[in-house]
């Protein structure tokens, strides 16, 4: 399993879901049911390494423009949902999180997506039939980052000017 394959798996899971995750996850379920174990642990692997890779300031900064606030868990979920987007979305919000209102403001995609995680470790438990599968995993840790673009600790808040200048589509369409 390699990242093409894990994207192509993504995008399958989508096909014909109008972008509803109720109907996305049943059908990322089928799919990885099909994988071996080694298979699914790669997927998973690569799930964990783009979720750390999005562990990023701007993003969070975009994630609190967008949901009207981010907490730590909320950007998780956030982060899921970016993922279970596909490939073109994901990268072009690494490097410009305000690509984010092409697919953000759409009513029936809220863009949180908790039960991803819960159905790849439920999966991972069930592929290798331990509690703990830490050993069999990949370990991808989170990068240092910074909310100075975009926060004003002072007021502990979004700083409205700074997330106009770097979000501006963003800012027009959620602020």
């Amino acid at each position: 399993m390699d990242e093409k394959q894990f994207w192509h798996i993504i995008e399958q899971s989508r096909k014909n879901t109008k972008h509803d995750y109720e109907l996305q996850m049943p059908q990322l379920e089928a799919l990885l049911e099909a994988l071996s174990e080694a298979e699914f642990i790669a997927f998973y692997d690569i799930f964990n390494r783009l979720y750390s890779q999005s562990y990023n300031g701007n993003l969070w900064g975009a994630a609190y423009l967008i949901l009207g606030g981010c907490s730590d868990d909320g950007f998780d979920y956030f982060r899921a949902w970016l993922i279970a987007q596909g490939k073109e979305p994901f990268y072009n919000a690494l490097e410009n999180p305000d690509s984010l209102v092409k697919i953000a403001d759409d009513e029936d995609n809220y863009p949180v997506l908790e039960e991803i995680l819960g159905l790849l470790y439920t999966m991972a438990v069930e592929k290798t039939g331990l509690e703990d599968f830490s050993e069999k995993v990949q370990d991808f840790p989170y990068p240092e980052i910074s909310f100075e673009a975009w926060y004003d600790e002072k007021i502990a808040d979004l700083d409205e000017k700074k997330a106009k200048k770097l979000f501006p589509k963003l800012y027009k369409t959620f602020w």
